[in-house]
């Protein structure tokens, strides 16, 4: 278990090489720097795809005063994707063959993060009825529309003044077209450009 007082730094080794998923670690460090300040007691912080817990944990880990909930369908399919070569799969720790996305396993990776509150299902149906405004928001699901685009829409206006709309696997060669046609629509409804870091694939938008 974590105390609240944790610093995260010494964490930094065991993300890259003990929980298996498909966020870099680079990616994994961006995330962290861009919710650090959200660390406190009244946060609430939403993740959209969390499969075995590697940037779930990252979040919750930084977070650690506030409250990460989790959402995933966890549907008990393998996740290894065969068009990654081994050699990428060990240094990033991707999933290998035989690892299934199952709840089981992302407690399992995740059990010393006390402050996660993992519910199994699709948004935004599965939490139609949430009412509790959201100091940021993680989306890291389907990758296309609809969904993508009906989730933006209904967590958009839950995010506080001050809070942080992330996405991942934004690539200018358009590898997911359907993040950056979502991309471009969030430009235009909040009336500001994009921000990202060259050599990472994480997105977002300050609210």
């Amino acid at each position: 278990m974590l105390n609240k007082n944790s610093n995260t730094d010494h964490l930094k080794k065991y993300i890259k090489k003990s929980i298996p998923g498909y966020i870099s670690y680079v990616d994994s460090m961006v995330l962290h720097h861009l919710v650090k300040k959200y660390n406190k007691e009244q946060t609430i912080g939403v993740e959209l795809g969390s499969l075995h817990g590697k940037s779930s944990f990252t979040l919750a880990t930084t977070i650690i005063k506030g409250k990460l909930y989790c959402i995933d369908p966890w549907e008990d399919f393998e996740s290894h994707n065969e068009d990654f070569p081994q050699l990428l799969v060990d240094l990033e720790n991707l999933p290998r063959k035989g690892m299934i996305n199952s709840l089981d396993i992302f407690l399992e990776n995740t059990r010393v993060c006390t402050n996660i509150v993992p519910l199994k299902g699709r948004s935004p149906d599965f939490v139609k009825d949430w009412s509790q405004d959201i100091d940021f928001l993680f989306i890291d699901a389907e990758h296309t529309n609809p969904s993508d685009r009906q989730n933006i829409d209904f967590w958009l206006p839950k995010i506080k003044k001050g809070g942080r709309l992330i996405g991942h696997d934004f690539y200018v060669d358009k590898k997911f077209p359907d993040i950056n046609v979502n991309i471009e629509y969030l430009e235009n409804h909040l009336s500001q450009k994009v921000h990202y870091i060259t050599n990472s694939s994480v997105w977002w938008f300050d609210i």
